[in-house]
């Protein structure tokens, strides 16, 4: 429908701008318009399957929130009166959509790194003034503990290959800087320039992935088509008959 197309291309938009798919409730219609595809992707599933919704099996990181989110999960779906069809699935999966978000603390993982990568757009670094925004420092502290927990093989430390990528990907420093003034003006600028070079780099593949996208739907819309005309032929050869 077009308020779907209309809703997905906002979708486009918001991960070119922020890498990911994963709208927040409190960004307004969008936001509620991507829960309810969760919601109704997990209903499709449960009615073709009778079973629990797709989810994936836990593990130990993060267990009581998923059980919090899965009750809330479990009632989105019940509630929902939003359908889907098996198209919109496959342009939302091509866009990289996830259907299910695992733990709360992910969500928030999300928001403090859109507040990091802020500042460092902003600002050329990562270094936080705890005392400025201490909400943010001592998340900062808590990744490069996290980080140190992870590099002396403890098992159980909640941070993932690709959270690790992601600060990297925005210069994020491991230890806490203490270099000269010049050198961290030096190291500000080359990752200026290499976030510039990045964003290019993004925007011409999700450029590419939505001409990719809008070939694929003109082709299953033709199709659609086509198959309606030759039922339309048939019922009318039928009722000539």
């Amino acid at each position: 429908s077009e308020r779907w197309d209309g809703h997905f291309r906002e979708l486009m938009a918001f991960k070119e701008e922020h890498g990911h798919c994963n709208v927040p409730r409190k960004a307004g219609k969008l936001g509620i318009w991507v829960k309810n595809q969760r919601a109704a992707y997990h209903k499709l599933y449960d009615l073709a399957t009778g079973g629990g919704g797709g989810g994936n099996g836990g593990n130990n990181e993060g267990d009581e929130h998923d059980n919090n989110n899965n009750n809330n999960h479990q009632n989105n779906v019940k509630k929902t009166t939003a359908v889907i069809t098996s198209d919109q699935i496959k342009l939302l999966a091509d866009l990289g959509f996830q259907w299910k978000i695992r733990a709360s603390h992910t969500v928030t993982w999300n928001n403090h790194f859109e507040n990091l990568k802020a500042f460092q757009q902003k600002h050329g670094h990562c270094r936080v003034n705890s005392k400025e925004d201490n909400v943010l420092g001592r998340w900062i502290c808590e990744m490069r503990s996290r980080y140190k927990q992870r590099l002396n093989g403890e098992v159980k430390t909640r941070i993932n290959d690709d959270q690790i990528a992601l600060l990297d990907g925005i210069g994020f420093e491991w230890k806490k800087w203490t270099g000269d003034p010049e050198e961290k003006k030096r190291r500000a600028l080359e990752t200026r320039n290499a976030n510039k070079r990045r964003k290019r780099a993004e925007a011409k593949k999700i450029r590419m992935e939505a001409r990719a996208i809008a070939v694929r739907k003109e082709e299953a819309e033709r199709t659609a088509r086509k198959r309606r005309e030759k039922e339309e032929r048939a019922e009318a050869k039928k009722t000539r008959r």
